[in-house]
């Protein structure tokens, strides 16, 4: 059984480093800026951590599509 326990102070989350250093360069981008994804298998990758990152960021949106040589993801204007 587990003791319910009052009066704990809540420990602050710890990251080591700082967090972890971005992958993507989603915070760095103005609108019409992309960046090339050479690898397929990246792809869907690339396309869920743009979406996570819109939702944590106000007035970001992306867009990716099929180009020569791979995909592109562009920072778009929020209509």
């Amino acid at each position: 059984m587990f003791k319910i326990e009052s009066g704990i102070e809540l420990v602050k989350r710890s990251r080591k480093n700082g967090g972890r250093k971005p992958i993507y360069p989603f915070q760095d981008m103005k609108c019409g800026d992309s960046f090339l994804v050479e690898d397929k298998k990246l792809i869907h990758r690339v396309g869920n951590a743009a979406a996570a990152f819109s939702r944590g960021h106000e007035g970001y949106k992306f867009a990716i599509r099929q180009v020569d040589g791979g995909f592109r993801c562009w920072r778009i204007p929020v209509e």
